[in-house]
């Protein structure tokens, strides 16, 4: 059994090895798992190294969350641009405006949220009627000229309108529908506009959602475009 001398001995001996060599560690890294190394400050007091790792722990925390909220977003996203995609197909399908506008419905209620939809033609070239929901009006209709400035720069417009524009586009009062998104249709024999309601308030607003909904009814005035100015039998 070794005297207490000599283990005093080794112990100044390894101290002073360990203060010569002070990368000791880093070339036998396998030692610090089998060793305690204290670093206590005193009671109610924490280490800088305890907390260090409490905020290391906590950043990884915060890391994973928003990994897996970037996850959640890119599979909502892809399937927004697969209902997307989907939409459009069925769109070129349609024979009739009825159809097109049936299967716009469709789409805009299941994966926007749509509390009301209406499609509006502006044509010399069609009576005043209202086909299966689309709705032909001619040129000098006053509903267009209250939008006169939204079809001449050809880009959506979203927010709440007052409550003649309301009661025009939807036929109801300012309280049933609370935000709005209009959207130009343009071509070379017609005009248009595509408005959405919604009883809730701020629902619509720019972003992907927004570059979606543009996408079909960019679709959608093709189509009608060719089903509108095909020559008839």
């Amino acid at each position: 059994m070794d005297s207490p001398k000599r283990i005093e001995n080794s112990t100044g001996q390894v101290v002073e090895y360990l203060k010569s060599h002070p990368d000791f560690f880093r070339e036998y890294p396998s030692l610090l798992r089998e060793l305690s190394i204290p670093h206590e400050v005193g009671a109610g007091v924490a280490s800088l190294i305890e907390r260090q790792v409490t905020m290391l722990r906590s950043h990884c925390t915060q890391l994973q969350q928003e990994l897996d909220l970037r996850k959640t977003r890119a599979g909502l996203q892809r399937t927004m641009l697969q209902n997307l995609q989907n939409a459009m197909l069925r769109l070129l399908r349609c024979n009739t405006a009825g159809e097109i506008y049936a299967s716009a419905l469709k789409s805009i209620k299941r994966d926007y949220d749509v509390d009301e939809f209406r499609i509006f033609i502006f044509s010399d070239e069609v009576a005043s009627q209202v086909v299966d929901g689309v709705k032909f009006l001619a040129r000098t209709a006053k509903l267009k000229y209250l939008f006169i400035e939204l079809l001449s720069r050809s880009k959506p417009l979203c927010g709440s309108l007052q409550d003649e524009h309301i009661r025009m586009l939807f036929q109801a009062a300012g309280g049933h529908v609370n935000s709005t998104l209009i959207i130009p249709l343009r071509h070379a024999r017609w005009e248009g506009l595509v408005a959405l309601g919604s009883h809730e308030r701020g629902r619509y607003s720019r972003g992907l959602e927004m570059e979606m909904l543009q996408h079909l009814f960019v679709v959608l005035g093709i189509r009608l475009d060719q089903i509108i100015t095909q020559p008839t039998a």
